[in-house]
């Protein structure tokens, strides 16, 4: 506990069918088998995220690689100390999922929350289906969203987004003294970070000083 972030996508990717023995049950057996040694694992260095199975395709995606990058160059921070869950623990179309089950899933974040006590949720996209957009209403915000700062790209003067509020909600909810920062990133399997003029800069302002 205590991770200064928490990383948070929307749910595995994938299909629900093709990859049933994939589930949370078999990595946690997988990293109970782990303990005791000494090299620290992080599904973003050590996962195979590719049809290919070769342990040289490791950490090797584009997901995968830009969170290497956020970690190691925007926020500055182990890979490893950095606290990371799917907002839904589920493959497929979150649309199809129903009330009772995202509650659930809520529940648990929040248990989540309280325990890791981040200073601030990365999530990894903002849109309106986006892990950006659940965690908001799971937290019950009604603030504005602050305004868009807006990253440019550096080639074709392509420009995305980044979104982000204080959680004065989060507060009552999890027990916090102070509003918990939400941040909801350009997603990783869409933009290169490394390639976005100026989001070094940005990202770290919203995340240091907390």
């Amino acid at each position: 506990n205590g991770s200064a972030y928490y990383l948070m996508g929307l749910n595995p990717g994938g299909s629900p069918e093709k990859q049933k023995k994939e589930s949370i049950e078999v990595s946690v057996h997988d990293w109970e088998a782990r303990i005791g040694n000494d090299k620290p694992w992080s599904e973003y260095v050590d996962g195979i995220w590719t049809k290919d199975e070769d342990p040289g395709k490791a950490g090797k995606t584009q997901h995968q690689k830009n969170i290497q990058y956020l970690c190691r160059s925007i926020l500055q921070c182990d890979i490893n100390s950095v606290f990371s869950a799917n907002a839904i623990f589920r493959r497929g179309n979150p649309e199809n999922f129903g009330h009772e089950f995202l509650s659930r899933s809520r529940a648990i974040h929040m248990r989540l929350l309280r325990a890791v006590q981040p200073k601030v949720i990365l999530c990894l996209g903002n849109d309106s289906k986006s892990s950006f957009a659940l965690i908001r209403k799971w937290l019950q915000e009604t603030a504005e969203v602050n305004k868009p700062v807006e990253v440019c790209g550096l080639k074709g003067g392509k420009r995305v987004l980044i979104r982000w509020f204080d959680s004065n909600s989060s507060m009552r909810i999890l027990c916090r003294d102070k509003p918990l920062r939400v941040v909801g990133l350009p997603h990783p399997s869409y933009h290169w970070y490394e390639r976005l003029a100026d989001i070094k800069e940005k990202v770290s302002g919203l995340t240091t000083g907390l």
